[in-house]
This record gives structure tokens, C-alpha cells and sequence, in this order.
């Protein structure tokens, strides 16, 4: 934990104080509580939209609309052997 020093005025130190007190809390505590208390529903609220940004809009996904790895390499213009009109090699001796 870290400490901190802040300033108040008179008359709220004095209320933090009491309500400190009806929770059987210190003032560091109870100052401690009503800041994290403050700040859940404002980091469960970015949480949420994270989530929600992460999850996208619903879509299938780009890669479902891609041709499969045979689909593209099952084609004439691709086939990895030669067309039937040319010789092997150099035919030379």
C-alpha cells in the first residue's frame, strides 16, 4: 500500500471522521473504501465496453469467407508440375 497526505477542510475531516468511526473504521480506511467504492462502477463500466469492443459486432469473422489452402493451389495456374508440352531437362548431351 501507499500512503498519501491530502488536505480537507475543517467541517468534512470532521464528518469523515464520525462516519469513520460508525463503521468502526479508521479515517485512512474508510477514505481508502470510499475511493475504491467510487471506483468500481466506473472500471466495470470500461471492462464491459472492452468486452463488448473485443467481441465485435457479430459478424462470422473474415476467415471463414477465405478459400481453404486447396482451394488456391488447386488450379491450373498454380499446379506444382510441369504443363505436359515441355521437355525435362536440357535434351542436350
Amino acid at each position: 500500500m501507499k500512503n498519501l497526505t491530502i488536505t480537507l477542510e475543517e467541517d468534512l475531516f470532521a464528518w469523515a471522521r464520525v462516519e469513520a468511526a460508525k463503521r468502526g473504521q479508521s479515517l485512512s480506511r474508510f477514505v481508502s473504501q470510499a475511493l475504491a467504492d467510487r471506483r468500481t462502477p466506473e472500471v466495470a463500466d470500461q471492462l464491459a465496453a472492452l468486452s463488448a469492443f473485443l467481441d465485435g459486432p457479430g459478424w462470422s469473422g473474415v476467415s471463414e469467407n477465405l478459400p481453404r489452402r486447396e482451394e488456391i493451389y488447386d488450379r491450373p495456374a498454380v499446379l506444382r508440375y510441369e504443363p505436359a508440352g515441355l521437355r525435362h531437362g536440357s535434351g542436350g548431351g
